[in-house]
């Protein structure tokens, strides 16, 4: 009888390990999903991986979405984020590949995948090597690249554009953060591949650079409209954009931006005021805006 209560209390306590272990697992599970819930809305932290984005190197003409990247235009003059369409017919037949509307040629954006520059079909505009090109319609339907940030944490924001066209593009230029207007520049001249044409205009190039933390799902706009002139012709206008992500790039105080003006002299805006004395005025709402002013404002998201 001894023999048999020893092994009757041996299975009791097996049998209560083998609850207390239940309990525990069952536990650990509970503490793993509501860590997962915390980490999947917080700061990317300083071990996790940086990562870089840039818009031709990742462009894609098979997919649209491709991966965080965005292809497309507005339904209207507006560059409301309600008013964003996905471009959905890919032409990939030249060197030169297009993305358009279902039913119409503008607004369009192309890449070049080579190593060298080239010359449209054409002739009349050139696209560089790691730069996409985007023209808005004459109906002032403005063509627009997005990226949709994939994860909560620090990003730097670089985006280059330039007028490519032989006749000196005109177009209006902007960035903005979850619709918020951040950046908002006039194109006017010729900012391209130098062996295809002289640098030339009173503004032929502009640069936006910034540095934020930007939560999961945000999304980075990046349009080109017709210009202070009201018409697309010869507004081929090159973007370039590279997008880093790490956890351990210093916060800013404020976008920067850059202007090449006549004789690449530099305008714009940093922070609240620019170096001559220029103050930041308030954005008009992303509904209203279709042209921009002469000269270049923004301020902090």
């Amino acid at each position: 009888m001894g023999v048999v209560s020893s092994v009757a209390g041996s299975r009791d306590d097996r049998a209560g390990r083998e609850v207390e272990v239940v309990t525990l697992s069952a536990m650990t599970i509970v503490l793993l999903a509501l860590l997962a819930a915390v980490a999947d809305g917080a700061p990317a932290r300083d071990d996790e991986p940086a990562a870089t984005y840039d818009l031709a190197a990742d462009f894609s003409l098979v997919r649209n979405p491709n991966g965080p990247w965005e292809y497309g235009f507005s339904a209207s003059t507006s560059l409301a984020p309600d008013r964003f369409t996905l471009a959905s017919v890919a032409d990939a037949r030249g060197t030169i590949g297009f993305w358009h509307p279902a039913a119409a040629y503008y607004p369009y954006l192309a890449s070049n995948p080579t190593r060298r520059t080239r010359a449209d079909p054409t002739r009349s505009w050139a696209l560089r090597p790691g730069e996409v090109a985007l023209e808005a319609s004459n109906t002032g339907q403005p063509a627009i690249v997005r990226f949709v940030v994939p994860r909560a944490g620090r990003y730097r924001v670089k985006a280059r554009f330039a007028g490519i066209h032989f006749g000196l593009s005109s177009t209006d230029v902007h960035v903005l953060i979850n619709g918020v207007p951040v950046f908002d520049a006039l194109i006017d001249g010729y900012g391209g591949d130098r062996a295809f044409h002289a640098i030339e205009g009173r503004s032929p190039r502009a640069t936006f650079v910034g540095t934020r933390r930007m939560a999961a799902g945000a999304v980075v706009t990046f349009a080109v409209g017709y210009g202070a002139n009201g018409t697309h012709f010869n507004d081929t206008t090159g973007l370039r954009v590279r997008i880093q992500a790490d956890p351990r790039l210093r916060l800013g105080s404020g976008w920067n931006a850059r202007v090449w003006r006549s004789g690449h002299a530099r305008a714009g805006c940093r922070g609240r005021q620019s170096r001559r004395g220029m103050r930041a005025r308030p954005h008009p709402p992303p509904d209203k805006l279709v042209l921009m002013p002469r000269r270049v404002f923004e301020t902090s998201p």
